[in-house]
């Protein structure tokens, strides 16, 4: 792996107008790293979900500066976007909020790449303990505007949520239970 694929996965400090943020599961081993959260120069928006055992996978989602919207996963396989679309661009007139991705998240790691705090401007760390649960635990990334709330959808029940950034659109991460309804 070379160093640009190494700070893609694993992060390596913030350039000049950059920040960068983790969402880190903490256990008995230590933190390991979920996802990479990006906020360029340019106002573009990045979730990473570093895969180091698949180096044929590149994992992410986009917010670009123009609105576009873009989930790509397999690129390195030849493979297209799974999605585009556009939305709102993420600039002063930026209201409400977008969801950028939802992931699933468990007792078990399942990533075995280790996170150093140093290297972001905010670490949202889950313990195992709150883990400890018999629903669908996610982590949600949102973009929000100033007092936005995201939408997580029905049944979903927020344990914890922080936001980032030093200007709006801000980063949402939101931890939360999927209360399915049964019948």
């Amino acid at each position: 792996m070379n160093r640009r694929e190494f700070i893609a996965l694993f992060g390596g400090g913030a350039t000049p107008g950059e920040e960068n943020y983790a969402v880190a599961v903490s256990d008995a081993d230590g933190l390991f790293l979920l996802l990479r959260v990006k906020r360029s120069a340019k106002g573009e928006y990045f979730v990473f979900m570093p895969r180091p055992s698949d180096s044929l996978t590149d994992a992410h989602v986009t917010y670009d500066s123009d609105g576009a919207y873009r989930v790509k996963t397999h690129e390195k396989y030849g493979a297209e976007q799974f999605v585009k679309q556009p939305r709102q661009r993420p600039d002063s007139n930026f209201t409400g909020s977008e969801h950028m991705l939802a992931q699933r998240v468990g007792r078990e790691r399942g990533i075995a790449s280790r996170c150093d705090p140093a290297q972001y401007s905010g670490v949202f760390q889950i313990s195992t303990a709150e883990l400890d649960s018999d629903h669908v635990m996610r982590v949600s990334i949102d973009l929000v505007s100033e007092g936005a709330i995201p939408d997580l959808g029905p049944g979903a029940l927020v344990l914890r949520r922080e936001r980032y950034g030093t200007a709006s659109p801000f980063i949402a991460v939101s931890l939360y239970e999927v209360l399915l309804a049964n019948g």
